[in-house]
C-alpha cells in the first residue's frame, strides 16, 4: 500500500512539473525561448537526466542485491532448521521436545515474517520466544555416546546459524531505501519534466508522451520500494524452500 501511494505521487508530481512548464513557456518573453536558450536548457536537462540515470540504476541495483541476500538467508534458514532436524535424530525420543521447539520456530518465521503482523515488536517477541524455547530444549539433551555428543555439536552449530539469519530477516524488514535519497532523485525527474513543457507548445501528442513517461517512471519507483521491503508487498521473496522444510521437519 505504501509503495502505491508513493508511486502515485511520484506520478502526479512528474505531470505538474511538465504542466508547470508549459505554463512556464505561455508567460515568458519570447526572447526567452530562443532556439539558443532552449538549446542551453536541453544541455543542463540532460546532465540533470544523466546524473539521476546513475543514481537511479546504483539505488536498483543495491536493492536487487539486498532482495536476493534476504531470498538467500531464508533458503540457508530453511537448509539450518533440516541440519539441525537431521542432528537430533540420534536422541530419538528423547529429542522430541527440541523437535517440537524447532518446529515451533520455524511456524513462527513463515507465520510473522511474510507481512501477517503489523508490529515489529510483536515479531521480535515472537521469535524471540521460540528461540529461547528451542535452546532450552537442546541443552537439556544429554549425549550419552560419542555419536551424540557429535551430533548435539552440530545442533548448537546449527541453531547458533539460525539465530544469526533470524534476526538478519528481521531487521531488513522495513527496507533500506533513505526517503530524502527517494525524493531528491524525484525532484531531479521533475525538473527534467518541466524541461519536457518548457520546450515545445503543449499538443496531444505531447500530452500523451508525459503522461506515459511519468506513468513509466512512477512504475520504476513503485517496482523498487516494493523489493527494498523484501517481507511484505506485490514483490516478495519465495517462503517456500521454508515451508518445504517445514514439512520435512513436521514428517
Amino acid at each position: 500500500m505504501v509503495s502505491l501511494v508513493i508511486a502515485a505521487a511520484v506520478f502526479v508530481s512528474l505531470l505538474v512539473g511538465a504542466f508547470v512548464g508549459i505554463l512556464a513557456r505561455s508567460r515568458l518573453p519570447q526572447h526567452h525561448l530562443s532556439r539558443d536558450s532552449l538549446d542551453v536548457v536541453a544541455i543542463a536537462m540532460g546532465m540533470v537526466a544523466a546524473i539521476t540515470s546513475v543514481v537511479l540504476g546504483l539505488l536498483i541495483a543495491s536493492v536487487k542485491e539486498s532482495f536476493d541476500q534476504v531470498q538467500g538467508d531464508v533458503r540457508t534458514f530453511a537448509v539450518q532448521s533440516i541440519l539441525l532436524d537431521e542432528a537430533l535424530q540420534p536422541f530419538g525420543p528423547s529429542a522430541d521436545t527440541a523437535r517440537a521447539a524447532l518446529v515451533r520456530e520455524m511456524e513462527v518465521v513463515l507465520r510473522d515474517q511474510f507481512g501477517q503482523m503489523e508490529r515489529l515488536d510483536d515479531t521480535r517477541s515472537a521469535l524471540t520466544g521460540a528461540m529461547i524455547a528451542l535452546g532450552g530444549a537442546l541443552n537439556a539433551l544429554q549425549p550419552s555416546n560419542v555419536t551424540q555428543e557429535q551430533s548435539i555439536a552440530n545442533a548448537r552449530s546449527a541453531y547458533n546459524q539460525l539465530i544469526q539469519l533470524r534476526w538478519t530477516v528481521v531487521e531488513q524488514r522495513n527496507g533500506s531505501i533513505s526517503p530524502i535519497l527517494l525524493i531528491v532523485i524525484v525532484s531531479w525527474i521533475a525538473i527534467v519534466f518541466f524541461s519536457f513543457g518548457l520546450a515545445a507548445p503543449p499538443n496531444g501528442t505531447l500530452i500523451a508522451t508525459y503522461v506515459l513517461c511519468a506513468w513509466c517512471i512512477a512504475a520504476c519507483i513503485f517496482v523498487l520500494v516494493e523489493m527494498d521491503r523484501p517481507l511484505d508487498g506485490l514483490i516478495r521473496i519465495d517462503p517456500s524452500p521454508l515451508s518445504d522444510a517445514l514439512v520435512r521437519v513436521r514428517g
